[in-house]
C-alpha cells in the first residue's frame, strides 16, 4: 500500500484508516454469543491476530499487513443490502455482521468483484 493512502481526505482518492488496537471488530460480538467465548477471544486470539496480521503505523494504530493475507475469493460470499458490506455466511448467524440487518443476497462467483 502506497504510504499516501494513510489518512488522506477522501477528495484525493482512496483512503486506509488505521485502527486503535484496543478498539473490538463488533463483528465478533454477534459471532460469539458465549460470555466467556468472547472473553477468551478477547483476552488470548486478539492479541495473537493483530501480531500476525496487523503493522504498527503511527502512534500505535495498527493496518492489515497484506503480506500476511491470502484471501479466498472462491466459495459463498453474500451481499447485504442494506449497508452493502460483502462477506462470506457464517453458519449459525442469520444477520449481517455488520449491521444487523437481513442476512444478505448471495453472490454468485462469476458476479464477484474485488478491486
Amino acid at each position: 500500500m502506497p504510504d499516501t493512502w494513510m489518512n488522506r481526505p477522501l477528495s484525493e482518492g482512496f483512503r486506509v484508516r488505521p485502527r486503535n488496537p484496543k478498539s473490538k471488530i463488533d463483528a465478533m460480538n454477534v459471532v460469539l454469543l458465549d460470555k466467556a467465548q468472547k472473553k477468551a477471544f478477547w483476552d488470548n486470539w486478539s492479541p495473537e491476530l493483530l501480531k500476525w496480521f496487523t503493522q504498527s503505523v503511527e502512534s500505535g494504530y495498527r493496518c492489515l499487513n497484506g503480506s500476511e493475507l491470502s484471501p479466498e475469493f472462491e466459495g459463498n460470499w453474500v451481499h447485504c443490502s442494506s449497508c452493502k458490506s460483502v462477506h462470506r455466511p457464517i453458519p449459525g448467524i442469520g444477520s449481517c455482521l455488520d449491521c444487523g440487518s437481513d442476512p444478505g443476497v448471495p453472490l454468485e462467483n462469476d458476479t464477484l468483484r474485488f478491486w
